[in-house]
């Protein structure tokens, strides 16, 4: 499990590509965009409304989706909840949370390139 710390959100290149989030605890599937991304897990920016937060607890599991039209095929992965805030993000409230792949992920390409323009 990923040790708390500051999550790594940035307004970035990786902004532009969704996630899919289906949780197993609840059922219910959602969706936000890429705030931080490496091949051992992700940082989740999942837009609320106002007072609304996501009924998810640390160590859960979900399965998720990146999607973009830039991507030949989307990448599937299995990860854990491994920490959860809600908070402003580019003006809007949203739950932001990490989460750690079941595995080492290979990332495609099209992410890669991405990873590295925003360490520019």
């Amino acid at each position: 499990m990923f040790p708390k710390r500051a999550p790594r959100v940035y307004s970035n290149q990786l902004n532009k590509y969704k996630l899919e989030l289906s949780l197993q605890i609840a059922g219910s599937d959602f969706f936000g965009i890429l705030g931080d991304l490496s091949t051992s897990g992700l940082c989740a920016v999942i837009p609320l409304a106002e007072g609304d937060s996501l009924a998810t607890e640390i160590g859960g599991e979900i399965f998720g989706s990146v999607l973009s039209r830039e991507m030949e095929e989307e990448m599937r992965f299995e990860a854990t909840v491994a920490w959860q805030e809600v908070a402003e993000f580019q003006g809007k409230h949203s739950c932001l949370m990490g989460l750690e792949f079941s595995g080492q992920q290979r990332l495609p390409d099209v992410l890669q390139n991405a990873i590295q323009a925003t360490e520019l």
